[in-house]
């Protein structure tokens, strides 16, 4: 169990399949918003990476009367550039919409922050898509403010 919220608990791999659930409400929903990922062509290699995320103790759940209804999944920048401080990144953070409004999102976003500055982050980044307005306003209540930008455009193909 994590601290100041007792909805909020690490991940078991028997959550696995609750996981996979709530990620594929995830991509469905970023969908709405612009999100290239697809679902269902991506079942397997989400949960191979929500199982890793679970054994290297880098996932967390958020309980209602008995069943998962939210997660959040984590990772540390590790490799390639040097960095002026380590960088942890929020994966993932979804709560069913039904469950909405009482304070899990903000429950697994702040433990996942405290894992990951128990893993060395000094910064923590998350992303989420430039169109869902809500979702900005959550991060940025949070202190999140904006780092980067990606600009994308479509071009044409011979399909």
């Amino acid at each position: 169990m994590t601290a100041g919220d007792s909805r909020i608990r690490h991940a078991t791999t028997a959550d696995l399949e609750a996981l996979l659930a709530c990620w594929l409400s995830l991509v469905a929903h970023g969908r709405e918003h612009g999100l290239h990922l697809r679902t269902d062509a991506n079942r397997t290699i989400a949960r191979e990476t929500l199982a890793a995320a679970i054994a290297d103790d880098r996932a967390f759940v958020a309980d209602e009367d008995d069943a998962v209804v939210g997660f959040c999944s984590l990772s540390l920048e590790r490799g390639g550039f040097d960095r002026d401080a380590p960088r942890g990144v929020v994966e993932n953070l979804y709560v069913d919409p039904g469950a909405r409004g009482d304070g899990l999102g903000s429950a697994l976003l702040a433990a996942g922050e405290d894992r990951l500055r128990e893993l060395g982050a000094e910064i923590v980044a998350v992303e989420t898509m430039a169109a869902d307005e809500a979702a900005g306003e959550f991060y940025a209540e949070r202190g999140y403010a904006p780092h980067r930008l990606t600009l994308e455009k479509r071009v044409e193909t011979n399909r």
